[in-house]
């Protein structure tokens, strides 16, 4: 995980005055085993940690811990509801990233800062 805190904090910082959007998707391959011991069905299942609209760099950690504890859930449901599929391999993990242009007007989001005409990321303390 250091490693994704690492690209989103890149990404936050390449794309002041713009909050990010992004999500994981951890995609899986669940498979069936018969009474043998052998494979008797595969499938690739992507399990998606929810989508987050990160503005400052303390909102990074939470915002992974949530995508994982979403994704863990997921996969319990999957597991005690798919009638006998069990995880075989993680195949990969997909970081999807959006640029989203902050709300002006009657909006405000927290930890942003509307001055002349330009936006600044706070973060808070």
């Amino acid at each position: 995980m250091p490693r994704l805190a690492k690209v989103l904090q890149l990404q936050l910082a390449a794309n002041r005055g713009l909050n990010i959007k992004c999500t994981i998707v951890l995609n899986v391959e669940m498979v069936k085993i018969d009474d043998h011991g052998e494979i008797e069905e595969e499938m690739e299942v992507p399990l998606r940690g929810g989508m987050q609209i990160i503005r400052c760099r303390s909102e990074l950690i939470p915002a992974m811990q949530a995508w994982m504890e979403r994704i863990d859930d997921a996969l319990d449901t999957f597991i005690k509801r798919g009638s006998g599929w069990t995880l075989n391999d993680v195949n990969y993990l997909d970081v999807e990233l959006f640029r989203v242009a902050p709300l002006q007007g009657a909006c405000h989001l927290h930890g942003v800062d509307y001055k002349k005409g330009k936006v600044r990321f706070i973060d808070p303390p």
